[in-house]
């Protein structure tokens, strides 16, 4: 079955966005490696949906290079969207194309792709995903949801906080509308995003996510593609909760006191690992309240030694009090194990908002993480 037919015969999965790639042709992410053979690999290892994306090449190589991706996502029967350039998209035949705020509107777009092309929209507040879905779009990328080098004009960081509040007023309003999140998505980060943009509907949550770096930046594209392919997989559902979700949905203090004699219980029964990576003046302190509430406590402020104290499944604890680039390197390392394996990060930005490189560095350990 050619792609053309494959499309037709399974509009009710179609488009599927689990894992969506987007290129970057600039040297700083795709160096000296081959546009095309990198999403090959990518593909092979689990992309779902490619959009090509080139803010500064000439419309003819635009044309060419499209022409060479679009022969590959054919051959893998994955559709290829073209961003903003619904020319370049016409000229090639590519099943569709993304939009910007400030681009071609939708219905413009549609006249000249057609009923059956995808159409996918950006969108950073409420208001834009309305107008979206009211004027046809077949799924919004919703972010931006961390900051991130491979675009540096985005006009707003919406968070996964942000980010949830769209899907859950999209399923209260029983808007059919897939979306996909994209910005500074990364291996380690990517099941905290779709842990915390969870809905409380059990009906709404995001279609998939989407990469650019962590893929196109790689030297090794096609593990790249199946490490966040498995990650999305298992999604949020790894992550640790002393008790289960269903018990504390949304509810008030006095609920919630009445709660932890349980959960202190437990906590004590488990004695799980306490890994602390921890301001100097406080570490004797912690480690003492660790074990007075029944964990393990460990003092390892080496990020390299993370991996294996992650998969004891335990939790994280970092205080930033005593704050050097080395350290930072070590809370980052550490963090990406802890989310790879879904397990808690508790965060204290110890002066955050002081001098130096405080303020910076808790944007980039937020982001990072």
């Amino acid at each position: 079955m050619d792609f053309d037919s494959w499309k037709m015969a399974s509009p009710s999965t179609y488009p599927d966005l689990t894992l969506y790639l987007v290129t970057d042709s600039t040297p700083a992410i795709l160096g000296e490696r081959d546009l095309c053979r990198v999403v090959e690999e990518a593909v092979k290892g689990g992309v779902t949906i490619v959009q090509y994306r080139d803010k500064h090449a000439e419309t003819s190589d635009m044309i060419t290079t499209a022409q060479k991706l679009h022969k590959i996502t054919r051959k893998y029967q994955i559709p290829l969207l073209v961003n903003d350039r619904v020319d370049v998209a016409s000229a090639v035949g590519a099943e569709g194309v993304h939009l910007g705020q400030d681009d071609m509107h939708i219905s413009e777009a549609r006249k000249i792709l057609g009923d059956h092309a995808i159409i996918g929209v950006s969108v950073a507040n409420m208001e834009e995903a309305e107008n979206a879905f009211q004027h046809g779009a077949d799924y919004l990328g919703v972010g931006t949801m961390f900051p991130t080098p491979t675009k540096t004009d985005t006009k707003s960081i919406i968070g996964t906080a942000g980010t949830r509040a769209i899907l859950e007023a999209i399923a209260v309003q029983g808007i059919d509308m897939p979306c996909v999140a994209i910005g500074g998505i990364k291996s380690g980060n990517v099941q905290r995003v779709l842990y915390q943009t969870s809905s409380v509907s059990p009906y709404f949550s995001l279609a998939g996510l989407a990469v650019v770096s962590e893929i196109m930046g790689s030297t090794a594209p096609l593990a790249s593609a199946q490490e966040l392919r498995s990650l999305i997989s298992t999604g949020g559902s790894v992550f640790y909760s002393p008790t289960p979700p269903n018990i504390l949905p949304e509810t008030d203090l006095s609920t919630l006191l009445s709660q932890i004699p349980s959960i202190t219980r437990l906590h004590a029964k488990t004695n799980p690992l306490s890994h602390n990576m921890m301001n100097t003046v406080v570490q004797n302190f912690a480690a003492n309240v660790c074990l007075a509430a029944g964990a393990s406590p460990i003092m390892s402020p080496n990020g390299l030694e993370a991996a294996d104290l992650a998969g004891l499944r335990g939790g994280l604890v970092i205080n930033m009090g005593t704050l050097t680039p080395d350290s930072m390197q070590n809370y980052l390392l550490a963090t990406a194990e802890y989310n790879r394996l879904g397990s808690p990060t508790v965060f204290d930005p110890v002066g955050g908002g002081g001098a130096g490189g405080r303020g910076p560095a808790v944007e980039g350990r937020m982001a990072g993480g």
